[in-house]
């Protein structure tokens, strides 16, 4: 499958997800511009992603393409400007475009229902040893520590707990000191 038609069926996928249209968006006036995408290829993706988030074109679009009389693809019932298949998006380049979308919505305040540190890491640990799990501190994602929304200056701790027996949910702490978030950091 072709960029063109990889593109296309990620932007059918994600249709419900307006974040992730316009991550893809700029997916596509990235290959455009690097000459990966034509012009009317361009044009046709914007068109979809359009449709789906219900507006006109936000400034990546191109002008409108006069070359759209080419017969509908099989694959697709959508028109296709070119017929030879582009080669498939690499699978970097699809876990960039995903690891994009997973920062914008990390960097999102949001509602984090999180249990206090002191009060219940002990009973929480003794659980997961208790279903055979074994322990496991997360203090950041790509390079930041988990701040606390409600509480900024204050950092979160995720409790994961990696169980074959039995499952042991994982859990967001608060009010965690700075010296365990230093010491978790440094095991």
């Amino acid at each position: 499958m072709g960029k063109f038609h990889e593109l296309k069926e990620m932007i059918k996928r994600w249709k419900d997800d307006p974040m992730m249209l316009k991550e893809l968006r700029k997916t596509v006036a990235e290959r455009a511009r690097l000459n990966e995408l034509s012009d009317e290829e361009a044009e046709v993706l914007f068109d979809i992603i359009d449709k789906f988030l219900g507006q006109k074109g936000e400034g990546e679009r191109k002008e409108k393409a006069t070359a759209t009389e080419e017969p509908k693809c099989e694959e697709c019932g959508i028109e296709c400007i070119r017929k030879k298949e582009m080669e498939a998006l690499t699978g970097q380049d699809e876990k960039s475009l995903f690891a994009k979308i997973i920062r914008s919505r990390l960097y999102k305040t949001g509602i984090v229902e999180a249990v206090d540190w002191e009060e219940n890491v002990a009973d929480w640990i003794e659980a997961c040893r208790e279903a055979g799990g074994v322990v496991m501190f997360r203090t950041r994602y790509a390079g930041k520590r988990f701040e606390d929304p409600e509480h900024p200056g204050r950092y979160l701790v995720l409790g994961i707990c990696y169980s074959p027996e039995k499952p042991c949910p994982s859990t967001w702490f608060k009010n965690v000191p700075e010296e365990d978030v230093e010491r978790l950091e440094m095991d």
